[in-house]
């Protein structure tokens, strides 16, 4: 599964701007709308060492180069008292609850693209639980998964899966 690191910046940005990230050779490109970067940092901050899940939403537009376009975000909750062995996705009736408001459909302008987890610092791969929450919620076509390592004191970075 292949990653891409970005940097986060945390200033404030117009409501239409977005993050491009393409890779030559990659088979789709993705933007990040630049407010939900905010969001997704923030919240990775302030959740500290309990971290933060949740699921990325937005819509798929197939051109010459598909492109996911990431627009919003649904924060999970996570104990804080989980251990690192439990997984942070365990919360099954909010899983559910998310993913079956938030399935692609006629009717819905956006749905979920992907999911994402705040990280130990140094952790720049995904672990069995990340592979299983996409497994178990595969929609058929690309998906991405955002690792995000948040730094309170310097800009926090992100590792970009595709799956």
């Amino acid at each position: 599964m292949p990653n891409r690191a970005i940097a986060f910046n945390s200033t404030r940005k117009p409501a239409g701007a977005f993050f491009h990230w393409n890779t030559p050779g990659e088979p789709i490109a993705v933007y990040f709308q630049l407010n939900l970067i905010d969001v997704l940092e923030g919240n990775a901050v302030r959740a500290g060492s309990s971290g933060t899940v949740g699921v990325l939403l937005g819509r798929r537009e197939d051109g010459r180069l598909p492109t996911l376009i990431l627009e919003d975000s649904e924060t999970l909750p996570v104990s804080a008292s989980r251990s690192d062995s439990e997984s942070p996705f365990d919360n099954r009736d909010a899983w559910e609850s998310v993913v079956g408001h938030w399935r692609a459909g006629p009717e819905k302008r956006i749905s979920i693209l992907g999911f994402y987890r705040s990280g130990i610092f140094g952790e720049k791969s995904l672990n069995v639980h990340d592979l299983a929450i996409l497994e178990a919620n595969s929609t058929g076509s690309e998906q991405i998964f955002l690792l995000i390592e948040p730094h309170a004191e310097k800009p926090t970075s992100g590792f970009l899966f595709m799956a």
